[in-house]
């Protein structure tokens, strides 16, 4: 999972991010791998890849995040894609599937190289926008045909734990 928590995301929205997490840790099976990289205008990893059968370190882990900062997609998805080629446990999964919740709103980059790259390395990217003061659905469904995956739109933080759960 690649989750926005830049300014935008604090309050509720921040607590409904974390719920959305937890909630694709639980629907996961014991076999699966889960990681959360969290992004403002850098990147974090909140939970390196582990097995979702660990859910009370996943919990502990998630709950850790706060929000604040800007926005910064690019360098995030970036990152991801690295750990996706990287991780002996992730190079080795059947399924490779990469979720970013964002508004969308991000400084230009080139998100096309980046994202068609994860794909042709087997890795599908979809995506879950959420309206906000500023969006950018276009880029986020994009980034979700780049990625061969979906584009998911809400105009409410209430709706994103069953957006990624469905996903």
């Amino acid at each position: 999972l690649v989750v926005d928590k830049s300014g935008s995301m604090a309050g509720d929205n921040i607590a409904l991010v974390k719920e959305a997490c937890l909630a694709t840790a639980k629907a996961l099976t014991r076999r699966d791998l889960v990681g959360v990289l969290a992004f403002d205008h850098r990147f974090q990893w909140v939970l390196e890849f582990t097995e979702a059968e660990r859910y009370d370190y996943i919990e502990q882990r998630v709950l850790r995040l706060l929000a604040s900062g800007g926005t910064n997609i690019h360098t995030a998805l970036v990152e991801a894609h690295r750990v996706f080629r990287t991780d002996p446990r992730v190079v080795r999964c059947g399924v490779k599937h990469c979720v970013l919740l964002s508004d969308g709103d991000t400084p230009p980059a080139d998100f096309e190289s980046v994202v068609r790259r994860m794909a042709e390395d087997g890795i599908t990217v979809s995506t879950v926008c959420v309206s906000a003061a500023r969006f950018d659905a276009v880029l986020m469904g994009q980034i979700a045909a780049w990625g061969q995956g979906r584009f998911k739109f809400t105009n409410s933080f209430k709706n994103v734990p069953q957006l990624i759960l469905q996903d």
